[in-house]
């Protein structure tokens, strides 16, 4: 075929598009009259049509009459007047010719056993398989397995009632109306992950799939990528793969990439080296590379970010395919080329940073960045020693209280980071310090997202660049600040220079993680590294830019623990800010709560579990514990489990804290991690016996080694004269009681029974009765499993056997209960409660755990002697918490608290009228000295009998008054005063049933006042009267 025929040819194929789109119509005319390719009759009449549409129709009737020639001349002008709509027509006569070859070769299927040249259509092979979207939980998994026959199709058929998928629909926005970038296609092998990707390309190809979502649609087989050789890129690789040549792939690419899709066909078998995880920031589709490091960068996002992806895999390769993370897309705006370039960026950050990968995420599993974020308190200043213990020290509601206090006056919010302060300065870097699990990488997300969002420093900064110091330690050779940051997001480098020469006093830099960098000897003997393309090691560049050498206008957000505070300080340039992420408040543990579980039912359940254990709500300030507590909370929701029986127990939260931060914030510790909690124990310990919660730098270098990486402790500089002082503490006291146990734990009987004996000799009840809990905790069956099979951390078994014995030779304070609870085993449980089944509580105040553990052990047991509840100050909300269990109790002595709680004298009736045993009731005030402790029985319409005690005449008479009832009274006092008369006489009018009534004097009484008892009440109430010396 010649030059003018195919010119022809490609005019007829693309004339109705021609008709619509060509607007330079005249000037187009005007060439071919004036190339003599044109009469003036036609030309005059193409000239008066009205539209373009109708000049182009009168045009081609010419072309058609004039033969190929005409037509190549028009073509040729085509190019010329209308180049963009020339070279789309040209991209599309390409994907028309790719489609077609598509159509020919993917119709058919070779089978396993098929002869050469022997064939089947893939339309009678190709079924529709069930694909789900969504991961299965252990339980479904297991009845899959298990199930056959009948019941397994069963199985199936509840999968596919709601929760299966089609190709049509598998990037259509999901739950929160987002559209994946991305697709997981996991399957098992021979479940037809091949043939699928077959039938998708062939239904493209047709026109029957994704017709108006993709343009292209590439086929990468990731068994023939590991055939090819040597550096290759993007294009060349897709170019092996289909008939197309390199140059019309990459017009293809360049013209709208986010109308591609790549079926990335195989990716357990694809071959990964080392290479992938420390690549160079590859985002040019030309740009030449190892085949595997080029397709991990289009899988990560870094090549063609506004593409789509499909990749299949095998479930044994699923987490592995996970570290690419999400991609994004882009739009183009017609705006400047910076500005286009922001914008392009803003997209990228709000696309990848509204989502959260949790610590238990699932590949392909993500969580909306809204439905996590809570506003942390954050502190701008630094507190004294005294508040640093005040904080260690307290719990439960005086926590809350330290905390409010902060909050009220000294906090500080994102927005407002940057403000100048009371003398007119405004910081050019500020310090964001917090604990391990404390919510920083969490609060520079939210930063990103709300300042890509334009929610956040709309007007202050143009760029914000997030850079991760973890990410940065696995860069190697010498990089300038600019390479740096191409690594963080999917700017090239020309982008990102043209952008911090243009305005680098409205840029940001957040700078996260800086106690994880690897600082090195050359950060302290650097040349004055100014530049931003200026190379180094990644650290010294970094550090270049920390202090102020590399653009000194830009500004900087720095996040660090306490423990390397004082290092990057030195290093930051100034001026400086100095703030503190403290964690959750009670309200933000709230909130919490409510945006995890969004039910409004299973959130009220959820807090008002842990907002009963003093503990767990004071460590529900650290957001990670927080997670923790809600995730389990949910699978215990799930799977049915009573709420009642607790969110397991709190050791359990602490070992799966401890266990999050040794897995995600432990990276490069210099000493094994039994090592670790050994030497955390022992400091531990000597601050319990010390009465310390915080440790001098002696002492802590004494006994961990590496105390600045260790993510447990925290570090503090005090003024001290004219000089700082640094001590070190756990996150908490009850940390520091938690490790005390941990130690413990795994000693020998014989020294565990040395070290508690001297716990308890140095007058530290309280803290004894903490490392108890945690010692039983730490002997619970699954804590146990969880620190053996993760940390390696053994109970020593005679420890167990010895701690167990302990337990039944003591005496049933609320210490056993508790102790009990959080060993969780049931059946222990019972044996101890039913050996000794007294339990009481004297003298210190009852607290909603206590509440908590009781129901445990109650649950446990059906039948129990006693329970004193003694000068502990009972209230109506604690005596509620404990009364669906107080009937299992032969004999109830309870103080009730104030005669003021309307409630509690309620809740005292309702125990006495459903009590079918015995209920002793006392007051503990003693303010008429005539009345020493009385015995009152009475009988109320159940005949049962009541033994309540007093030392005050107006407490037990409000009490007894309310028992409308009660027909038989014996009233022991000292004295028959007229105070008791007056008493007396108002009890029998308020009880109408009331038809005896016997009181005994010590010494006797006056005739008065007996007279006035008996004048006042009359003759429906048999009255007796016993005066003598002995009425016990």
């Amino acid at each position: 075929m010649d030059q003018d025929s195919e010119c022809a040819r490609f005019v007829d194929a693309h004339w109705a598009t021609l008709v619509q789109r060509v607007k330079m119509v005249m000037p187009i005319v005007d060439e071919l009259r004036s190339g003599r390719m044109l009469e003036w009759e036609p030309y005059c009449k193409i000239r008066a049509a009205d539209t373009n549409q109708e000049k182009m129709r009168e045009l081609y009737e010419v072309l058609h009459s004039g033969g190929d020639k005409v037509k190549s001349a028009f073509y040729s002008q085509l190019v010329k007047q209308e180049p963009y709509l020339f070279r789309a027509l040209e991209i599309s006569s390409v994907i028309l010719k790719y489609k077609k070859q598509i159509c020919s070769e993917y119709q058919y299927v070779t089978e396993y056993n098929s002869l050469p040249g022997e064939y089947v259509l893939l339309s009678e092979r190709f079924t529709q398989p069930l694909i789900l979207q969504r991961h299965r939980d252990q339980k479904e998994r297991e009845e899959e397995i298990c199930s056959s026959g009948e019941s397994f199709q069963q199985v199936l058929n509840s999968r596919n009632s709601h929760k299966s998928s089609y190709f049509s629909s598998l990037f259509n926005p999901g739950d929160h109306r987002i559209s994946p970038s991305a697709i997981i296609l996991q399957g098992n092998s021979g479940n037809g992950k091949t043939l699928t990707v077959q039938k998708i390309m062939l239904d493209w190809a047709s026109g029957d799939l994704y017709k108006e979502r993709f343009d292209i649609v590439f086929h990468l087989k990731c068994k023939e990528i590991n055939c090819i050789y040597g550096k290759k890129s993007l294009v060349e690789i897709l170019s092996y793969s289909c008939s197309l040549t390199s140059d019309e792939i990459s017009q293809i690419l360049q013209q709208s990439p986010e109308k591609v899709l790549f079926i990335i066909d195989g990716f357990d078998e694809l071959r990964l080296t080392q290479d992938v995880y420390h690549m160079s920031p590859n985002t040019d589709p030309l740009q030449k590379a190892p085949p595997e490091v080029t397709l991990c960068a289009l899988l990560r996002g870094r090549i063609l970010p506004e593409s789509f992806l499909l990749v299949t895999t095998r479930s044994t390769a699923t987490d592995t395919l996970g570290f690419t993370g999400y991609r994004t897309s882009c739009e183009k705006t017609q705006t400047s080329a910076i500005r286009s370039v922001i914008l392009k960026y803003k997209k990228q950050i709000c696309s990848e940073y509204q989502y959260v990968t949790e610590y238990n995420s699932l590949p392909g599993e993500q969580v909306l960045l809204s439905e996590r974020f809570t506003q942390p308190l954050i502190l701008q200043k630094h507190r004294d020693q005294k508040e640093r213990e005040e904080e260690l020290r307290s719990s439960g509601e005086d926590f809350q209280q330290v905390l409010s206090s902060k909050s009220s006056d000294e906090s500080v919010h994102l927005n407002s980071l940057f403000n100048t302060d009371h003398c007119g300065i405004s910081p050019s870097a500020v310090i964001l310090q917090g604990n391990s699990g404390n919510g920083k990488s969490f609060t520079v997300q939210k930063i990103m997202m709300d300042w890509a969002s334009d929610k956040l420093y709309k007007e202050r900064f143009d760029t914000v660049f997030h850079l991760k110091c973890k990410e940065i330690n696995r860069i190697s050779g010498r990089k300038s600040l600019v390479e740096i940051l191409s690594y963080s997001c999917s700017l090239t480098s020309d982008e990102i220079s043209q952008i911090l020469q243009q305005s680098p006093e409205k840029v940001l830099f957040i700078i996260d993680g800086f106690d994880e960098l690897k600082l090195t000897q050359d950060i302290y003997g650097m040349s004055a590294h100014t530049d931003p393309l200026q190379k180094a090691p990644p650290e010294v560049t970094l550090c270049a830019l920390l202090k102020g050498h590399i653009l000194p206008e830009s500004f900087l957000l720095v996040t660090t623990r306490s423990t390397a505070t004082d290092r990057l300080g030195k290093l930051l340039k100034g001026p400086q800010r100095f703030t503190e992420i403290m964690g959750f408040t009670e309200k933000s543990v709230e909130e919490y709560f409510q945006k995890f579980f969004q039910n409004e039912e299973l959130f009220r359940k959820a807090y008002e579990c842990v907002r009963a254990n003093e503990t767990l709500i004071t460590t529900c300030s650290i957001p990670v514990i927080c997670w923790i507590i809600c995730t389990v909370m949910r699978e215990r929701f799930s799977t049915g489990a009573d709420v009642t029986s607790g969110l397991e127990t709190t050791t359990s939260i602490y070992v799966d804290f401890v266990s999050t931060l040794l897995e995600h914030h432990c990276q490069g510790l210099s000493q094994s991690v039994l090592r670790l909690l050994k030497s955390l124990g022992q400091l531990a310990e000597r601050g319990i016996l010390e009465e310390q919660v915080l440790f001098d730098e002696k002492m802590v270098y004494e006994t961990v080694p590496d105390p600045a990486s260790n993510p447990f402790l925290c570090k503090f500089l005090f003024k001290r004269r004219i000089r700082h002082e640094t001590m070190f503490s756990f996150m908490h006291l009850s940390f520091q009681e938690f490790f005390t146990a941990l130690y413990y734990i795994s000693l020998d009987s014989k020294t565990l029974k040395e070290k508690l004996t001297k716990l308890r000799s140095h007058d530290h009840e309280s803290r004894y009765a903490a490392v108890m809990q945690f010692l039983f905790g730490l002997l619970n069956e699954d804590v146990r499993d969880t620190l053996k099979r993760k940390h390696g951390v053994f109970v020593h078994p005679t420890t167990q056997k010895h701690l167990k014995e302990w337990l039944f030779k003591m005496y049933h304070s609320f210490l056993t209960v508790h102790c009990l609870y959080e060993l969780h085993d049931e059946s222990f449980a019972k044996e101890i409660l039913n050996e000794k089944a007294d339990i009481f509580l004297m003298y210190e105040p009852l607290r909603r755990t206590d509440c908590w553990a009781l129901l445990y052990c109650c649950q446990c047991c059906q039948w129990m002697k006693q329970l004193t509840l003694h000068c502990c100050k009972l209230t109506s909300e604690k005596l509620s918490m404990i009364l669906p269990v107080l009937h299992k109790f032969e004999s109830l002595r309870l103080t009730p608290e104030s005669q003021q709680d309307s409630e509690l004298v309620d809740l005292i009736h309702a125990v006495i009228r459903g009590q079918t045993n015995r209920v002793q009731i006392e007051s503990v005030y003693a303010d008429i000295k005539t009345c020493s402790i009385s015995t009152l029985e009475m009988s109320i319409s159940e005949e049962l009998f009541r033994a309540l005690q007093t030392e005050n005449i107006e407490v037990l008479m409000f009490y007894i008054s309310c028992l409308s009832g009660l027909k038989k009274m014996e009233l022991r006092v000292h004295s028959l005063t007229e105070s008791w008369a007056i008493q007396i006489v108002s009890l029998s009018k308020n009880c109408p049933n009331l038809t005896e009534l016997s009181y005994r004097c010590k010494g006797g009484g006056t005739k008065k006042n007996t007279s006035k008892i008996d004048d006042a009440i009359g003759t429906g109430i048999q009255i007796v009267v016993h005066t003598n010396n002995n009425y016990e």
